[in-house]
């Protein structure tokens, strides 16, 4: 089994009220594709409530059976769409994959 980790901070907007609606809709969008993506075996999202400098603002955790399947979500266009949706409002984020048995 493969665990797949993304963090991501998004940038300051004008309103902070625009940064949650932007985040609610990004959660929305991440919790949709383990209905859409057959290769996804768990998926979730959680928005930070921590107010230190180094906190991200909002977490993906998923599990695929294999790397292949990790991949074929990847290339999934429903998830093309959420990679889209973070180029307008994405400042950085990091990743961690790894191995675990389940």
């Amino acid at each position: 089994m493969i665990k797949h980790i993304i963090m991501f901070k998004l940038k300051d907007f004008e309103h902070e009220s625009i940064k949650k609606q932007k985040l609610t809709e990004l959660k929305k969008m991440i919790d949709e594709l383990g209905s859409s993506i057959s290769e996804v075996d768990k998926i979730e999202a959680g928005i930070n409530f921590s107010t230190r400098d180094v906190a991200f603002d909002i977490v993906l955790v998923s599990d695929f059976k294999s790397e292949q399947h990790l991949k074929a979500y990847s290339e999934h266009p429903e998830h093309q769409k959420l990679v889209h949706f973070l180029k307008d409002i994405k400042l950085t984020s990091t990743v961690v994959d790894y191995y675990f048995e389940n």
